[in-house]
């Protein structure tokens, strides 16, 4: 009968006068102009409502009487009460991490009615993860069950949920009682590395024989019978694995923030679409996670699943304060749980600037700022630090210190994230080197820093909570939004174990900015205001917006039907058409031929196309994302007109083959367009940027570090350039400017990342797969793409990378400690005398720290 009463909670007056009054409370905390007197009948009243809807099996009701325990945990007048009455709440609500954040010590629970003792020790028990350690919260226990049952199987979640706890624990289970070989997908490089560290950790000393690997490759050291695997992969690295069929069989796949997979927006959502059909083909498992969607059965849709294997859960583990601030219309409003908004009151809020809000409201504590690009992001750093004074705690300092030397070591003195890092400030995004975003990230978790600016790159995944999120804009780069990718980042705010609550802040200091278009200039704080996310639909079943014709004109060659097209939808279009034609090739029956026919009635156009393409299906698996046109157009080349691989890395090789693929693969039409095109207009017209290609090129694949590419990239810049392209517009490059340096080495980064590494290496290894099936292996040159993904044309570096060893340090160790590796004739490593190593090497370095991480994960 009490689970009845929940509804009348909802509805009750006095409940909605004291829960509006606690709110008001923590709202002028956060303000810091608490002038409410919360009574100690209304306290015992307020908990008394939520032990009530803590009995519902309504999960919104559920929510608010979590919401009402973070709200209570602010009044500490009441604080031994507290514990006692949310101890007992908590359990019932299955939320375990938060009764250890509440009662640490283990104390409280001899104090709450014995019932509910009984109930926590025997949810304890039943729902104790295979760590061994931890217990799963009620939701969680609910998904592990699922996913224990069934073959193909998705979940969502809130941000909150702990979706990497539940994938960890089942491939921790998997691989304890299958000992069979399990891939987990993720959508970034950036996230590769995060990822694999944290599963090496948490599998430590508990999994004999699995191996966690992150490159396509394994090693001859560690091939064996014996040895399982565990494989930390982006789409493009999952399908270079597929393409070698001597690879170990695969038998599970995981996909992590999978609303990807068919995203409108996301220029590689038709490869995860590729990568996912080819594991389904090879009938491999599929399991997919997802953040607050409400139909995950769609990606069981799309790939001919059952669609009723599936599960979304809303209970959240921690609860979000929401507000948004108008500076413009000098408005603070505040969303409540309950579907009201109010109006704050504080007139002295409006007297401040954007950075002197998250200054105030962030202090003490652990603050994320959102911007929407690279640059916002480097330039409201340096802004904000103007604000703060430079950190002087000595431990928190020494800390700060070790990254600051290494940005100089590995970057230069002039980069902008130093002087931000003394202000106890750090930004973000994925083309910082991965071990100095380590340690931010690190610095950022231990609280030497108390602020991160960052890009997008949270909404990849990466796993950064904190106490307050701040958002300063409603896109993504130039789009709005949507309700999906709003509530992954908002909802990090809180931390699951380390508090109840977080905080929303949404700044609007600019008329242009937080509104519904730029004609009208109506405020738009929807998004903010309703927690209700939208279903997500599939371009391949649904078909929308003449999804098929654009795919079928893509083919065709002929134009698209949308006339003002942006550059992600040419590529999602283009590269879905090429899908098609190898599924067709293939005889696949899969959803995206299948509506193809539906929707253009079987139009003969796609046999007709297929004929014609002569290069061979293993090449079309591969090179998914290269038009076949010109795939076709140089496998129809004569053989002498080819031009193979050169074993010498020198700048004029490289200036070479870049015009020769600008050439075959028309650069001019197909990487021009978009916010971040390899090369502009303009570009072509003079020439310059394929020589700055060859110039970083040449030293990237020559293992120079990173610093020294710097060097010659300012070098070039002052001695043959003589310009850099800022904020669009040529100025005269000036290397005392720092202004000059910084974006060097932004643009650097991100050219070594995106064209190097993802957009040069596809296009260079379809030329060598071309090349060996047409000349054969031997005559078709050294294969310049491995050297681009690996950022060297040393095989011994190779070699160690694929080990797990990260390049720079791959480096060290090949100059520093080369006696204590053996290669065979192949430079395949046979022994590896790692204690040899790390005796001898300095303890006092990051290296030797790096080095005995790697040991303590990678050796049984």
């Amino acid at each position: 009968m009490i689970k009845d009463w929940s509804k009348q909670v909802i509805e009750d007056e006095y409940f909605l006068e004291i829960f509006k009054k606690a709110e008001e409370y923590s709202i002028s905390k956060l303000f810091s102009n608490n002038n409410i007197v919360f009574t100690e009948k209304e306290y015992n009243d307020l908990f008394r409502f939520a032990d009530i809807l803590s009995f519902s099996d309504n999960s919104e009701y559920k929510n608010i009487s979590l919401k009402i325990i973070s709200l209570l945990y602010e009044m500490q007048e009441f604080y031994e009460d507290f514990k006692v009455y949310s101890v007992s709440i908590l359990t019932r609500l299955g939320n375990f991490p938060s009764i250890k954040f509440i009662d640490n010590e283990g104390t409280i629970e001899k104090e709450i009615p014995f019932d509910i003792f009984i109930s926590k020790k025997i949810k304890e028990e039943n729902q104790i993860s295979p760590f061994g350690d931890k217990v799963f919260t009620d939701s969680q226990y609910k998904i592990y069950k699922e996913l224990l049952n069934h073959n193909n199987f998705s979940f969502s979640g809130p941000t909150s949920l702990g979706k990497s706890f539940l994938i960890e624990s089942y491939i921790f289970k998997l691989a304890d009682e299958k000992k069979e070989n399990i891939v987990l997908i993720v959508p970034t490089r950036a996230l590769i590395n995060q990822v694999s560290n944290k599963l090496k950790t948490e599998f430590k000393d508990k999994l004999e024989k699995y191996k966690i690997l992150t490159h396509p490759i394994v090693p001859d050291l560690l091939y064996s019978k014996e040895n399982n695997f565990i494989f930390i992969f982006t789409p493009e690295r999952f399908i270079k694995y597929l393409g070698n069929k001597n690879n170990p069989k695969i038998s599970y796949l995981f996909v992590d923030e999978a609303h990807k997979v068919i995203s409108e927006n996301d220029s590689r959502s038709p490869l995860y679409y590729h990568a996912l059909y080819q594991a389904q083909k090879k009938g491999i498992n599929l399991f997919f996670a997802s953040p607050n969607l409400p139909n995950p059965d769609i990606f069981l849709k799309v790939f001919g699943a059952s669609p009723e294997d599936n599960l979304t859960v809303t209970e959240t583990t921690v609860t979000q304060n929401r507000y948004f601030i108008d500076l413009i219309q000098r408005s603070i409003t505040y969303y409540s749980d309950l579907g009201n908004e109010y109006n704050i009151e504080n007139n002295s809020i409006f007297l401040k600037s954007t950075f002197e809000i998250i200054r105030d409201l962030g202090n003490n504590t652990k603050n994320i700022i959102y911007c929407n690009t690279v640059q916002n992001t480097i330039n409201y750093s340096l802004k904000f630090s103007e604000l703060l004074n430079e950190v002087s705690d000595e431990e928190k300092l020494n800390q700060i210190n070790k990254l600051i030397d290494l940005i100089k070591k590995e970057l230069h003195e002039y980069y902008y994230l130093i002087p931000c890092l003394k202000k106890g400030i750090g930004f973000h995004f994925g083309a910082i080197p991965q071990r100095i975003r380590n340690m931010i990230e690190q610095l950022f978790q231990d609280k030497s820093i108390s602020y991160i600016f960052t890009t997008s790159t949270l909404l990849e995944g990466i796993n950064l909570p904190a106490k307050n999120i701040f958002i300063l804009n409603n896109k993504i780069g130039g789009k709005k939004f949507k309700s999906i990718d709003f509530w992954n980042l908002a909802g990090r705010a809180g931390r699951l174990t380390k508090e109840l609550s977080g905080n929303i802040i949404c700044i609007r200091e600019d008329i242009n900015e937080w509104v519904k278009d730029y004609n009208s200039k109506e405020v738009d704080h929807d998004i903010v205001k309703n927690k209700e996310i939208e279903k997500i639909e599939s371009q391949i079943l649904e078909g929308k917006g003449n999804f098929y014709k654009n795919i079928n004109n893509s083919i065709s060659g002929e134009n698209f039907i949308k006339k003002n097209f942006t550059a992600t939808e040419k590529e999602i279009w283009d590269h879905y058409g090429n899908i098609l034609l190898y599924h067709h090739k293939k005889g696949f029956d899969s959803n995206l031929v299948g509506n193809y026919n539906k929707k253009l009635k079987d139009n003969g156009n796609l046999e007709k196309i297929a004929k014609d393409v002569l290069v061979p299906d293993d090449l079309l698996l591969i090179s998914s994302n290269i038009k076949i046109k010109y795939q076709n157009n140089i496998y129809k080349d004569n053989e002498e007109v080819y031009t193979p691989l050169p074993k010498e890395i020198n700048y004029e090789n490289c200036k070479t083959l870049l015009t020769m693929l600008y050439k075959k693969y028309n650069f001019k039409e197909e990487e021009s367009h978009g916010r971040n095109p390899m090369f502009s207009n303009e570009e072509f017209k003079n020439g310059k940027k394929i020589e700055y290609y060859a110039v970083i090129m040449e030293q990237w694949l020559n293992s120079a570090s990173l610093k020294k590419i710097i060097s010659s990239t300012i070098k070039y810049k002052q001695e043959k350039d003589g310009f850099i392209y800022i904020n669009r517009v040529f100025e005269s490059f000036d290397k005392n400017n720092p202004i000059h340096i910084n974006q060097i080495i932004n643009d650097l980064m991100n050219d070594i990342d995106y064209v190097l590494r993802y957009k040069l290496e596809k296009y260079f290894n379809n030329y060598y797969l071309i090349l060996v099936e047409k000349l054969g292996e031997e005559n078709a040159g050294h294969n310049w793409a491995e050297f681009l993904e690996y950022g060297t044309s040393n095989k011994k570096l190779i070699e160690l990378q694929n080990l797990g060893i990260d390049r720079h340090l791959a480096k060290f160790i090949l100059e520093n400690f080369n006696g204590y590796l053996e290669y065979d004739n192949f430079e395949k490593i046979i022994n590896f005398d790692y204690k040899g190593i790390l005796e001898t090497m300095n303890e006092e370095t990051i290296e030797y720290e790096e080095f005995q991480n790697f040991i303590n994960s990678f050796i049984d």
